[in-house]
């Protein structure tokens, strides 16, 4: 049973609905009712069923570490999945629906969470070559990889877009990650953070100009361009940024 106190805030006609749909042919009284009751309460925005599923996926920490190898690997997936089971997607409802009530939700929650780790995990041990592979995206468009032949070292690019994501604060390089790795939406990173779409939505903008701004300042510095050749680049690689940056930031 998930750890929660009756006190959620259900329409109950609603509610008996949905669980009489989950029982089947089974008495209702069969079920997990009150695990029910807390997935049904987190979906609808109930303040205590969502503290409730944050705190079943706390229990499965250890495991979680050792797939991803720390806690804080371990934090970031758990509040991924959190936001992502609580609201719809491609007009869907929300997974966390699909529970039900047959046994414990913790255990719903527990293979939820590890086959997200797990997903991370391979990722993870697929982002090689980094530089490669954004050089070889950067190579194929003709105006940009004339300027990137004059640097006699293109791998300087692919660096330095390395190096712009690593001095980004955690806060902006986590934010990245949910919307380019993990497909989150501005809703669904507001829900991760308790704020509203709209200042979830300002970050994620704030996080990509800070990103802008870092590879504008390394290239300047470390290659000998013209700032209307690095604006070019700069202004590709944002334009390219949820396929460039998707392997960099599996491993970042």
């Amino acid at each position: 049973m998930v750890r929660g106190a009756w006190s959620l805030d259900l329409s109950v006609d609603a509610f008996l609905d949905h669980a009489r749909a989950k029982a089947g042919d089974r008495p209702v009284s069969e079920l997990h009712v009150h695990d029910l009751a807390i997935a049904w309460g987190a979906v609808r925005g109930d303040r205590e069923a969502s503290k409730a599923i944050a705190r079943a996926l706390d229990d499965a920490d250890g495991v979680l570490v050792r797939i991803v190898g720390s806690r804080e690997a371990a934090r970031e997936i758990k509040q991924s999945v959190l936001a992502a089971i609580v609201l719809p997607r491609d007009g869907r409802d929300a997974e966390l629906l699909e529970y039900g009530g047959r046994g414990p939700l913790a255990a719903w929650l527990r293979v939820v969470v590890i086959r997200a780790a797990q997903r991370a995990a391979q990722r993870a041990r697929r982002a090689t070559n980094v530089e490669d592979v954004l050089l070889a995206r950067v190579a194929s468009t003709p105006d940009v990889a004339e300027i990137v032949a004059k640097t006699r070292d293109g791998a300087a690019v692919a660096g330095a877009l390395r190096d712009a994501l690593e001095a980004l604060e955690p806060r902006k390089r986590t934010l990245l990650r949910y919307q380019i790795l993990d497909g989150l939406g501005v809703s669904e990173i507001g829900v991760i953070y308790g704020v509203h779409r709209a200042t979830a939505a300002r970050w994620v903008a704030d996080a990509r100009s800070a990103l802008a701004a870092a590879m504008r300042r390394l290239l300047a510095e470390r290659l000998r361009l013209t700032q209307t050749e690095v604006d070019s680049l700069v202004g590709f690689v944002d334009s390219q940024v949820d396929a460039s940056l998707e392997r960099l930031l599996a491993g970042a």
